[in-house]
Order: C-alpha cells, then sequence, then structure tokens
C-alpha cells in the first residue's frame, strides 16, 4: 500500500539536516511536534445519532481533510522534510513541519464550494492560535499555514492570509507557496 511505503520513508528522513527535533520544555513536557503517523483515509467516522446532521458530508469532509493532510505529508517527505504531528504538550495543528530555523504550522480544512467561506474563516483563527501558542514553546520563527483541500474560488483570501503572515496552500499548488 502506498501509505506504507511512505511511512517507511518517514522513518528514513534525515534528521541531521538543519531542523530541530522536539525539546523538553520545563516541566518535562515535549514540544515542538513528533514522527507524522498517515491518516487512514478510508476509515470513516461513526454514525450520529442527529438527524440534523447528514452522515455522507461529515464521511466525505473527514476523508477530504484526511487526503489533504497526506497529500502534503507526502510532498513534505518528497522534499526530505520530516512531516510531524502535535505533542501532548503542543497546540493541535494538524501538520507540522521544521525548516530552515522556521517552524510551520497548519490547519488542514476539507472544503467544498458550499463551505469554503466558513472553513478558510475557522482556518485563520485556529492558526493564528496554534502561532501565539508555539511561539511561546518553541526558540524559532513560527509561520501558520492553511491547507485547503480546494483552490480559494475567491482570490482575496490569499492577500488577507499574506497580510497576517499565513502561508494559504492546496494540493497542486505547494511548489508555488513554499520555497523548498
Amino acid at each position: 500500500d502506498n501509505h506504507s511505503s511512505l511511512e517507511a520513508e518517514i522513518a528514513n528522513v534525515d534528521t541531521t539536516s538543519t531542523r530541530t527535533p522536539s525539546k523538553i520544555h520545563k516541566g518535562g513536557s515535549r514540544i515542538g511536534g513528533t514522527k507524522y503517523q498517515f491518516e487512514d483515509e478510508e476509515k470513516g467516522v461513526a454514525p450520529r445519532k442527529s438527524s440534523e446532521v447528514d452522515d455522507a458530508l461529515v464521511e466525505r469532509g473527514w476523508k477530504g481533510h484526511k487526503a489533504t493532510q497526506n497529500d502534503l505529508a507526502t510532498w513534505l517527505l518528497s522534499k526530505g522534510i520530516e512531516p510531524l504531528k502535535p505533542e501532548r504538550d503542543d497546540p493541535l495543528f494538524d501538520i507540522a513541519w521544521k525548516y530552515d530555523e522556521i517552524f510551520y504550522v497548519c490547519e488542514v480544512k476539507s472544503t467544498t464550494m458550499k463551505n469554503q467561506e466558513n472553513q478558510l474563516r475557522r482556518a485563520i483563527g485556529q492558526v493564528l492560535r496554534y502561532k501565539q501558542k508555539s511561539e511561546q514553546q518553541v526558540e524559532q520563527e513560527v509561520v501558520p499555514v492553511i491547507n485547503s483541500e480546494l483552490e480559494p474560488l475567491d482570490e482575496s483570501w490569499l492577500a488577507l492570509c499574506r497580510e497576517y503572515g499565513i502561508i494559504l496552500t492546496w494540493p497542486g499548488n505547494y511548489d508555488e507557496a513554499f520555497d523548498f
């Protein structure tokens, strides 16, 4: 299976580069991320009891989120960068990585034409909070990233994110969004 071979690649990523491993914070807590584990894109969510929620939409969103997150992890690995998941004392980012003395914290959003506005609005608040919390824990510069399942329909999202120091990207756009 494709993800198994990628998981094997993760285990062999060169960690002697400029990336800094997780640090032990005062009180013994671990911060700065740990080895990423690929998400099972086929695993669904438990059916909900409420008739107000469409289980098929929830399922599509969950699978889209995992596929988008795994896509970014695969791209990072192709660049020799180790993707990370949160340590127990980290903010609850979806994926992070360290490159060239910068710690990137990323929120992944499954998006559709219908929910993109709300998802991107929510993501901005999340990544700014991840940045704030991470800056209290790591010594590197922290850059917030939003990885949207789809390219934004409204190009003004790119300008808004740039204004607040957020990198907004999506599958197929990583080489354009990052200089690594």
